[in-house]
């Protein structure tokens, strides 16, 4: 599973997407063995969600997800989520910058236009009333 499918992921379980059937509307090149592998995984940081409805399986048989199965974000989903917030952030800020910046430049012209009219005048009323 590629990152950006990962991100997707656990952005649509962190905003209360969370079964199975929507998680795969959401997502349709999601297979359930992917999922299985976020969900079952035995390294801590490979298992982006835990399932909170019971497994109804025994564990000889294939695993097979049923559409109301739940999930919630593990650790490293929570870690995921938190870089996806704090890189919305940083762009909204990037963003408040740029328009800060518009404004300054806007205003600087102002001002120098201001300025040149305030020290040109009595240069140009001395000229032509000597």
């Amino acid at each position: 599973m590629n990152t950006q499918t990962k991100e997707k992921l656990v952005s649509l379980v962190a905003s209360g997407t969370d079964t199975y059937e929507q998680i795969l509307r959401a997502i349709p090149e999601l297979t359930e063995n992917a999922l299985y592998y976020v969900t079952h995984n035995h390294l801590e940081e490979e298992r982006l969600l835990s399932q909170i409805t019971p497994t109804r399986y025994s564990p000889e048989e294939e695993h097979h997800f049923l559409p109301d199965d739940r999930f919630e974000l593990d650790d490293a989903g929570k870690d995921i989520l938190y870089r996806i917030q704090k890189d919305t952030h940083l762009l909204e800020q990037q963003a408040q910058a740029v328009r800060y910046a518009k404004l300054s430049f806007v205003a600087t012209i102002i001002i120098g236009i201001i300025t040149t009219l305030l020290t040109g005048v009595p240069l140009i009323w001395r000229c032509l009333f000597p």
